[in-house]
């Protein structure tokens, strides 16, 4: 079922002229009736609250193929402007790089941020005690907001987020055809500036930009830009010498083994610093492969292994680390390849 304001807008599109209320009176004449108590909201002073929630809906091509979209939805609780993101998953990383996001479409940083309780900030409750996400736990820090969370079993708390969820899907994801991913991608750009730029939210009965006029004089700068922002991992470097994240490797010299210390994360770069001090900088994904190597890592490994035949070996695994199409190399379509490579002869 269309919303009331979709189809006003749609009877614009097509070309109506009248007014508003016409449109609105003839939808409620013909709706059936909802039995239900008073709604009961809240509304914040500006620069107050803002809220946040993953959701996902299945979408279907104009071609027929269908995909399940996962979105992050963002609204300032004041002014009603709102920013919504694709994302990959609902993992802890997309949470906070689409929450940045958010706050830079916003102009800045609210007071307190709401949540609905999600894994990605909360793994755990027991006795009143949170255990935070400990990926998570910095961004409040370093950004300087509060973070508010729906108590779990209390519906009349997590309504306002769940319902910008609802209001997302039913405005716009179940009320337009879509060409393709990237159809749907440009539509979203367009509709977030109309419900931003246009249309009078039905909350406030105003354009949600004219009430941001008030709202932005009292949101923080955000301290550091989204893209330059890094998640901080605690990992400790393995014993064959490598630091392990989301399945790719990252070479560490052989004197670090064992030491304990922090991945910042980038969107583009990993940088490890061990608590002794060492710190090794490797793009976020290789070029070949799920190993990234320094090659004065490599001499240093080498230099760091006794015997010759152990040698060989680390040369081996180096080599099959490239990838699929390295394998041939020790297969017998390679051998003699192979046998030239580790000084092999007849």
């Amino acid at each position: 079922m269309l919303p009331t304001v979709e189809v006003f807008s749609r009877l614009r599109s097509l070309g109506y002229t009248g007014g508003k209320s016409a449109v609105y009176e003839l939808v409620r004449s013909v709706r059936p009736r909802k039995n239900q108590g008073p709604e009961v909201r809240f509304e914040g002073v500006p620069g107050e609250f803002s809220q946040h929630d993953f959701g996902s809906v299945n979408v279907t091509y104009a071609d027929g193929t269908s995909e399940k979209i996962h979105f992050f939805a963002s609204r300032l609780k004041y002014s009603r402007w709102t920013h919504v993101v694709i994302v990959p998953d609902e993992r802890v990383e997309s949470l906070i790089r689409a929450l940045l996001k958010a706050f830079e479409s916003f102009g800045g940083v609210p007071l307190r941020a709401v949540f609905d309780n999600p894994k990605t900030i909360v793994l755990s409750r027991a006795q009143g005690f949170i255990n935070w996400n400990p990926v998570f736990v910095h961004v409040p820090v370093d950004y300087s907001f509060g973070v508010e969370l729906c108590r779990p079993r209390r519906a009349n708390q997590k309504g306002s987020v769940e319902n910008l969820v609802g209001w997302v899907k039913g405005s716009f994801f179940k009320v337009r055809r879509f060409h393709d991913r990237a159809d749907l991608e440009q539509q979203l750009i367009a509709w977030l500036e109309e419900v931003n730029l246009q249309r009078p939210s039905r909350a406030t009965n105003q354009i949600p930009a004219e009430r941001m006029k008030a709202e932005r004089e009292r949101l923080t700068p955000l301290a550091t830009p989204a893209d330059d922002y890094p998640l901080r991992v605690a990992v400790t470097v393995g014993t064959t010498g490598f630091v392990e994240y989301e399945r790719i490797r990252y070479s560490m010299p052989p004197t670090a083994i064992g030491i304990p210390g922090t991945l910042f994360l980038y969107p583009d770069r990993v940088r490890i610093v061990t608590r002794s001090g060492i710190e090794v900088e490797h793009p976020r994904r290789p070029a070949v492969g799920n190993t990234s190597y320094c090659s004065e890592h490599r001499v240093a490994r080498l230099a760091a292994v006794h015997g010759q035949r152990a040698k060989l070996y680390q040369k081996r695994q180096e080599i099959l680390e490239l990838g699929p199409p390295a394998e041939g190399l020790l297969t017998c379509g390679g051998l003699a390849s192979s046998r030239s490579v580790f000084g092999v002869s007849e």
